[in-house]
C-alpha cells in the first residue's frame, strides 16, 4: 500500500471566529488533516518555519506582520517556496491583487466566503 503525505494546513487570522470556521470546514474536508492556528503575523513566521505547511491560508491584515510580509517570507525561502498560499481578506483592493499575482498567491477569497467555495478551493489546492 502506498504512503500518503497527511497535508499540513496553517490557518492564520486574528479573528478568532474565523478561525473557528476555517477549522471547522478544513476537518469537513478529512479529518486527518494536521492543521495549526496563528492569530497574529510574527506566530505564523515561526510557525512556518517549524510546521512547514503544504498550504497556508492566511488573512491579510494582522497584528505583527501583515499577510504580504508572510506572503513574501514564503516565497523568499527555499524551504517553503513551494507551499501553497490561500489568502482571504475583508479588504481585496487592486493593489492586494498586484501584490499576490507578482508573488505567484495560489487563490484569495473574499470575507465574507462562501462555505462551499471554499471547501472548492481547498480541495483544488490539496
Amino acid at each position: 500500500m502506498e504512503h500518503q503525505r497527511v497535508p499540513r494546513i496553517l490557518v492564520i487570522d486574528d479573528e478568532k471566529q474565523i478561525v473557528t470556521l476555517i477549522f471547522r470546514l478544513l476537518k469537513r474536508i478529512d479529518p486527518i488533516l494536521e492543521i495549526e492556528v496563528s492569530y497574529n503575523g510574527l506566530d505564523a513566521i515561526q510557525k512556518i518555519a517549524a510546521f512547514q505547511p503544504h498550504l497556508v491560508i492566511t488573512d491579510f491584515n494582522l497584528p505583527g506582520c501583515n499577510g504580504l510580509a508572510i506572503c513574501q517570507h514564503i516565497r523568499n525561502n527555499p524551504d517553503t517556496k513551494n507551499t501553497k498560499i490561500m489568502v482571504v481578506s475583508s479588504e481585496p483592493t487592486e493593489e492586494l491583487f498586484k501584490c499576490l499575482v507578482d508573488l505567484q498567491i495560489d487563490t484569495v477569497l473574499p470575507k465574507p466566503f462562501d462555505n462551499n467555495t471554499f471547501t472548492l478551493v481547498v480541495k483544488r489546492i490539496l
